[in-house]
């Protein structure tokens, strides 16, 4: 959170207002990328009853979602990676 606020030049506590908690702001950036990728394309894309025009949907949206902000994609799977599993 403090390199966050460092990055936006805001108080550490404006951060906290904004998102609560890192959870929180993790929420808004995966929202944001569902966003720019274009995500809420595809419950839409559910509807045909062609089995094929879903699926090819559903690649083309998650493409999008992938290649929405690479940078921020690459981190995202690094600090996932280097986090152990709970369970």
């Amino acid at each position: 959170m403090d390199a966050v606020a460092r990055r936006a030049d805001v108080a550490r506590a404006t951060v906290y207002y904004q998102f609560r908690s890192k959870t929180g702001l993790l929420e808004a950036l995966c929202d944001d990328l569902a966003e720019a990728g274009q995500m809420r394309d595809l419950p839409g894309a559910f509807a045909d009853p062609d089995p094929r025009t879903p699926v090819r949907r559903l690649i083309v949206v998650f493409a999008g979602f992938w290649a929405a902000d690479r940078v921020v994609m690459r981190r995202l799977r690094a600090v996932t990676s280097a986090t152990p599993c709970p369970w």
